[in-house]
């Protein structure tokens, strides 16, 4: 029995040295082989990384409602991290209700007599906006304008 293993072994080496691309191609592939996995290196090392993605402008379509209900919004999603937010409802005394959510939006513009109530969670403004009416953020709750307000957010309360 050992020896019918032992031929399989022979044989199965035997076929592989018959079927083997020439030296030539090897070493071709080889080579090919090293320049692919140092692209690879290079991009996990961050050398090709991707283009940032760009802001999108993203618009509240709705009156009073919720930030987090998709269809409240331009392209019937909320807002995400990067995203240039307009919150400009037609009329006057609207009030957007922020819940238990964890956003970060670029930046935002907010028009006079409206307001954007974060009763819950955290809205984090990362790069500046308008605001003209009114942000209000209860005890428990997160506004990041910190950053915002350095970087050109003016009239939040």
């Amino acid at each position: 029995m050992v020896l019918g293993t032992q031929d399989k072994a022979t044989r199965k080496h035997r076929w592989r040295a018959r079927n083997a691309p020439p030296v030539r191609d090897r070493a071709r592939a080889l080579r090919r082989a090293a320049l692919l996995g140092g692209v690879s290196a290079l991009a996990l090392a961050g050398g090709l990384a991707p283009a940032p993605a760009r802001a999108a402008a993203v618009t509240w379509t709705a009156g009073t409602g919720l930030w987090g209900t998709g269809s409240n919004w331009s392209g019937a999603a909320t807002p995400g991290s990067g995203d240039n937010v307009t919150i400009a409802p037609s009329g006057t005394g609207n009030i957007i209700t922020h819940g238990s959510l964890v956003d970060v939006i670029n930046t935002v513009t907010l028009t006079a007599g409206n307001t954007v109530d974060i009763t819950g969670g955290s809205l984090q403004i990362n790069a500046g906006g308008t605001v003209a009416g009114e942000i209000i953020s209860d005890g428990a709750t997160s506004l990041g304008l910190a950053h915002a307000l350095a970087h050109g957010v003016r009239g939040a309360h």
